[in-house]
C-alpha cells in the first residue's frame, strides 16, 4: 500500500501522543506513590523498611517485560479486566513508584542527621521536620532525576505496543506491515523520540546544575533567625 511521507509522520505522531499520555500519566503515579515508598523506606520502621527493600529488590530483578505481562494475567483474575492502556498504566507505576522511591529514599537519608536534631531543637514535629526542612534540601536532587525518568518512561512505553496499545512503536509496525517501508518507519520514530527526549535531558541537566545548594543549612536558617529574634 503506497502511503506518503506526511500520511506516515500523522500517523507516528497521533501514536506518539499516546505515548506521552502514558507516560505522563505513569510519572504522576509513580511520583505520588513513590514518595510514600522513600519516605517509609528512610524513615520507616525496621519492619518498614525491611518489606520496601524486598519489593524494591523483586521489581528491580524482574525484566519490565515480564512484569508488564504478569499484571496483564494477574489483574484479571482477581478483579476487573482492564484495557491495555490501564494494564500498561498499572504496570508502568509500579516499577516508576519503586524506581522513584529510591531516588527520594537516597536523597532524604543523604540529609544530615544534625538537621533533623535541629528542627527537633526549635519544636518542629517529625512531619513537619519532613515537609519544612528535610524535603526542601532532598528536592534539589530529586526534581532533576524525575526528569530522567520522564525521558525513560516516554522511551519505556516502547514495550507497551505488545499489548496492542497504540502508542508510537504499535503505529510504526502498523505502518511498516501496511508499506514495508521498515527504514524510513523506523528512522522516523528515532527522530521523534530523540526531537523529545534530548530536550528533556539537556533540561534535566540544567535543572541539577541549577538547583545545587552551596549551604545545606539555609533550610533552617530561618527558623533560627526567628528563634533567637525572639529570645532577644
Amino acid at each position: 500500500m503506497n502511503m506518503g511521507l506526511l500520511a506516515m509522520v500523522w500517523l507516528l505522531l497521533k501514536g506518539f501522543m499516546v505515548s506521552l499520555q502514558l507516560a505522563a500519566g505513569v510519572l504522576i503515579l509513580g511520583t505520588v506513590f513513590g514518595f510514600l515508598l522513600g519516605i517509609a523506606g528512610a524513615r520507616g520502621s525496621r519492619v518498614t523498611r525491611s518489606i520496601i527493600h524486598g519489593l524494591v529488590v523483586i521489581v528491580r530483578g524482574v525484566p519490565l517485560l515480564i512484569q508488564v505481562f504478569a499484571v496483564f494475567y494477574f489483574l484479571p483474575l482477581v478483579g476487573p479486566t482492564l484495557s491495555p492502556f490501564l494494564t500498561a498504566t498499572v504496570a508502568l507505576s509500579l516499577f516508576a513508584a519503586v524506581t522513584i522511591g529510591e531516588i527520594v529514599r537516597g536523597s532524604i537519608v543523604t540529609v544530615p542527621a544534625g538537621q533533623w536534631e535541629a528542627a527537633r531543637a526549635l519544636g518542629l514535629g517529625r512531619l513537619h521536620t519532613l515537609v519544612l526542612v528535610v524535603l526542601p534540601e532532598a528536592l534539589p536532587t530529586i526534581i532533576p532525576s524525575l526528569v530522567g525518568q520522564f525521558v525513560w518512561l516516554i522511551k519505556g512505553t516502547s514495550i507497551i505496543s505488545l499489548l496492542g496499545v497504540p502508542e508510537l512503536m504499535y503505529a510504526g509496525h502498523q505502518i511498516i506491515e501496511r508499506t514495508l517501508r521498515g527504514f524510513e518507519v523506523m528512522a522516523l520514530i528515532w527522530i521523534i523520540y530523540t526531537a523529545v527526549c534530548y530536550p528533556l535531558s539537556v533540561l534535566g541537566r540544567y535543572l541539577e546544575a541549577r538547583l545545587k545548594f552551596p549551604d545545606q543549612g539555609s533550610a533552617l536558617a530561618a527558623p533560627k533567625m526567628a528563634l533567637a529574634g525572639d529570645r532577644v
